[in-house]
């Protein structure tokens, strides 16, 4: 069982990267706002985004998170050749998406 989830552990952060495209284009996950250009601003009123935050520019925590985890892979690729026990490629992977979820969360 400990192979498998090794196996998943590149392929998790990954995905993840993928699936806060879907969050950037739905507005669904997004930050305090902002006066820094490259806040992001939702005007479509069928956004997932809170109402008094529609047409104000808001932090971009989804890219925030995709730089995180573009960090966790090459931290991953690095580690996981150097690994002898079974379970650690994704007990870190666990460990490096909690850590950076909690600041970006925080941030949020």
């Amino acid at each position: 069982m400990l192979k498998v989830l090794d196996s998943s552990a590149l392929a998790f952060p990954a995905a993840q990267i993928i699936g806060r495209f879907a969050n950037i284009i739905n507005g669904d996950t997004w930050g305090p706002s902002t006066k820094l250009p490259w806040g992001f601003t939702y005007t479509n009123p069928h956004a997932l985004i809170p109402a008094n935050l529609l047409g104000v520019p808001t932090q971009p925590t989804p890219v925030y998170e995709q730089l995180w985890l573009l960090v966790m892979l090459g931290i991953l690729l690095y580690l996981i050749p150097r690994f002898k026990t079974d379970g650690l490629a994704f007990l870190s992977y666990v460990g490096l998406y909690s850590f950076g979820r909690f600041f970006i969360s925080f941030y949020r």
